[in-house]
């Protein structure tokens, strides 16, 4: 799964290459204090706020990345997924955005009432 680093870029206004590095390191398990004072060469040299926005914005993107996917594949087992619908999903840039399109396909729980 992959996600576009470029937004997170351009609102910190550094280069994508920077950003990658610091979520690799930020992957590994290393963290923010550790990352500023002793890996500010392979970061350019991030402060701590920086990281933070970084992570959580990574954070953010990877959960909508398999909100998308998990969408994506429930409209496609009841076999209403389009070209058009999957476009839509894909180009989402929000959660809100994703689940007012998934609302109609949301299977919809069954009462013990309506089952009989």
């Amino acid at each position: 799964m992959t996600i576009d680093l470029s937004t997170i870029s351009r609102e910190l206004k550094k280069p994508v290459e920077q950003i990658e590095s610091a979520v690799k390191l930020l992957d590994e398990g290393n963290t923010i204090p550790f990352i500023t004072r002793f890996r500010k060469d392979q970061t350019g040299g991030f402060n701590e706020e920086q990281l933070l926005v970084i992570k959580q914005s990574v954070t953010r993107l990877r959960a909508l990345a398999e909100r998308k996917a998990f969408i994506l594949k429930s409209i496609d087992s009841q076999e209403k997924l389009t070209d058009e619908l999957r476009a839509a999903v894909e180009s989402a840039d929000s959660s809100r955005k994703l689940e007012d399109i998934y609302l109609p396909y949301k299977p919809r729980k069954q009462s013990l009432a309506t089952v009989a």
